[in-house]
């Protein structure tokens, strides 16, 4: 096995950290908003593989990821899943990985 998915496309949620904002203090109280941050990781083979169709599915995955997922908040928690940022992060051996 090459580490790559076997059965595309594929999707992987992965803790990414967390990010911290801005910092208030006033009258010896500190407090700081922290964001968690998790990335889905999607894989396709490409177009080759798809008769010319693997950039349309990739786009349509991609969008169909960001209205599940933006604006979306767990159950009993505070906040919601927002967008930040998404890109090509490998193209290699036939595979092509968006985060």
């Amino acid at each position: 096995m090459n580490g790559f998915p076997q059965v595309t496309p594929a999707a992987h949620v992965v803790p990414l950290g967390f990010a911290g904002g801005q910092a208030d203090a006033m009258t010896g109280f500190y407090s700081q908003t922290v964001d968690r941050v998790v990335g889905v990781i999607l894989s396709f083979r490409t177009a080759s593989q798809h008769g010319g169709r693997g950039l349309a599915d990739l786009e349509a995955t991609i969008e169909a990821v960001i209205e599940a997922l933006a604006g979306w908040a767990p159950g009993g928690e505070s906040g919601v899943f927002r967008a930040a940022r998404g890109g090509i992060v490998k193209a290699e051996a036939g595979l092509l990985v968006y985060q």
